[in-house]
């Protein structure tokens, strides 16, 4: 925060976007104190709410420099968040498995992985079709083995179906605060376990990277694959998931940001004009005028 008044004072910063909690305390953190130097809007949004199948509410704000932005959308915080709503909720209409496109070959390398840190060791010729559900003995610690089956079965007593669309982290308790399970990809922590009861696997730290809204694994001639991809490609799967713990969710973020250029303008400076000639200049001119020309005699 001194860091920013400071830019403000010397006109260095002429707006900031700022991601954090859902319950980060805007008002008192940001409104009030930039009061004299900046405007501030905010909203809360998460990707379901977009219809981005990955939950992840968060705090989103702008604070835009006074002396240079103009803010032109709604000025009461209610209306902004009400706007941006109308323009961008979406209906889900489809679920976080379709962010599990981790190639089989990446897969089988996480879990032989992950059973290597456990003393068990995966035959190199065995192929993510063949492991199951009881394979995760051999991976998952007893506490995380026993959340997977509270999970599968307070779904089956709460909806009467089978969980074929559920995605749980099974470091998390059944019914702990937060966004821990369901069908759409769960809120990420620096420390998870995801599982998939649909596609009967461990969810990778790429594929929870895809869930922000990296494309990691799209063709390399395709425009839109990430530049870090192959970096990404080289780091462990704790160093993954702390990223995707630490980092933001891409869509809702390129939304807002995108709402706040529709409703920004630069402010305009009064500059004179060059057609407009002052009254000193005008005085000038005629009294060059009055005098005439000056005769010098021989």
């Amino acid at each position: 925060m001194t860091q920013r008044i400071v830019c403000a004072e010397l006109g260095r910063e002429h707006g900031f976007f700022q991601e954090c909690t859902r319950n980060y305390p805007v008002t008192e953190k940001l409104v009030e104190p930039l009061r004299q130097w900046f405007w501030v809007v905010h909203i809360r949004v998460c990707g379901t709410h977009i219809g981005y199948p990955s939950k992840r509410l968060r705090s989103l704000a702008f604070g835009g420099y006074e002396p240079e932005l103009v803010w032109c959308g709604p000025a009461n915080p209610k209306e902004v968040q009400a706007e941006f709503d109308k323009l961008f909720s979406r209906t889900l209409v489809t679920t976080g498995d379709s962010f599990l496109i981790a190639p089989e070959e990446t897969v089988t390398a996480v879990y032989a992985s992950l059973m290597n840190k456990r003393h068990n060791y995966l035959d190199s010729n065995a192929g993510v079709s063949f492991l199951g559900k009881g394979i995760l003995r051999s991976i998952l610690t007893g506490a995380q083995y026993a959340r997977l089956t509270d999970y599968e079965d307070n779904y089956r007593r709460t909806t009467g179906m089978e969980p074929e669309s559920l995605i749980a982290d099974v470091e998390q308790n059944v019914g702990s605060p937060g966004d821990t399970s369901g069908p759409s990809f769960p809120s990420q922590l620096k420390h998870n376990t995801f599982y998939s009861y649909g596609k009967r696997r461990l969810c990778t730290g790429l594929e929870g990277m895809v869930a922000n809204g990296w494309h990691i694994f799209e063709d390399e001639n395709d425009k839109f694959s990430s530049a870090l991809a192959p970096f990404l490609k080289t780091l462990s799967e704790p160093k993954l998931k702390s990223l995707s713990g630490n980092g933001m969710s891409l869509p809702p973020l390129c939304a807002w940001i995108l709402y706040i250029a529709l409703n920004t303008a630069r402010r305009e400076k009064p500059q004179p004009s060059q057609g407009v000639r002052s009254i000193e200049d005008e005085g000038e001119e005629q009294d060059e005028v009055d005098e005439g020309p000056k005769l010098h005699r021989g």
